[in-house]
Parts: structure tokens; C-alpha cells; sequence
């Protein structure tokens, strides 16, 4: 996945946030215990400035941070089989994927802020309001495994030449 479409992607999900949270009522339930009641709510406008600045600032310093961290002189990369990832012949190959790989999580972060927020639009459907629990452990699930997924193809990757 090309830079720039996971940039698009972070900010897909920031607009589809801004956007359909248009249609949230004034005070918005903010937080569901196991339950699924919510026992806080807020006013919609912060709500949405909250959702919507957490759904940009988390993944774009997934996306940004690391890759400026690690192109670092003497920066401290912490990698299996070290010593040949990051010899002279093929240390960029090594940073660009590193690059690249962050920005794929980033993306999958944008994707759960924006599954959790759906969630949050489908509570407020209901009535009373109510998460739903299954789908919210299902998205979970779902970002847990994407996360192992993720630290595998990290494995796989620099796995021993």
C-alpha cells in the first residue's frame, strides 16, 4: 500500500467520522462499559472534535513519527538479525519498509476509530441506547489479529537471509 493512499485512507476515516456524526443527537453516549449502557455522555461538538482529532493525530504519528525516528543518525532500530538488515547494502531497502509497514498500521488504527465511532451511531439508533456488544468484540478481534498479522509480516520479513 502506496504513502499516499494510507494517507488517504486516515483521512477517509477522519471525514466519514466529522461527517456521520453529523447526525448524532445533541449529548452523545461517549462511554459503554461491558454492559453496553452508556454511563457518560458529551456534547456532540466535542464529541466529534475528540473523535475526529483522535482518528487523525493517532495514525498520522504511526504514519510520520517513526519514519522520521529511524532515518536518524544512530538511531537505535531494533530488529531481528540486525546486523544484516541494516549493513550498508540493504539498509534502505530495510527503512523503506519499515516506512511503509508503520503507515499499514496506521491505517488499521484509522480503521478501528472508525468502526468504533459506526458503533457509536448504531447505539444511538436504538432505544434505548445501547452498544452492541458483539460487534464491538468482533471489531476488536478484528484489530487484535490485524495486529499480529502485522507484527508476523515485521518476522517474516526479516527473518534470518
Amino acid at each position: 500500500m502506496e504513502r499516499g493512499v494510507q494517507i488517504a485512507l486516515v483521512l477517509a476515516a477522519a471525514l466519514y467520522i466529522w461527517t456521520s456524526g453529523q447526525e448524532l443527537p445533541p449529548l452523545v453516549a461517549s462511554h459503554f462499559p461491558a454492559s453496553g449502557v452508556p454511563d457518560h455522555f458529551m456534547p456532540r461538538d466535542a464529541y466529534l472534535r475528540f473523535m475526529t482529532g483522535l482518528s487523525l493525530l493517532v495514525p498520522l504519528v504511526v504514519l510520520f513519527v517513526p519514519g522520521a525516528t529511524i532515518r536518524q543518525p544512530g538511531a537505535n532500530i531494533k530488529l531481528p538479525h540486525r546486523e544484516h538488515w541494516l549493513s550498508p547494502e540493504h539498509r534502505e531497502e530495510t527503512l523503506d519498509f519499515l516506512v511503509l509497514h508503520f503507515g499499514r498500521l496506521g491505517v488499521l488504527v484509522a480503521g478501528l476509530m472508525a468502526m468504533v465511532h459506526h458503533l457509536v451511531l448504531v447505539a444511538h439508533a436504538s432505544i434505548p441506547v445501547r452498544l452492541p456488544t458483539g460487534p464491538f468484540i468482533g471489531t476488536l478481534a478484528v484489530f487484535l489479529g490485524g495486529t499480529v498479522v502485522w507484527i508476523s509480516m515485521i518476522q517474516w520479513r526479516f527473518r534470518s537471509p
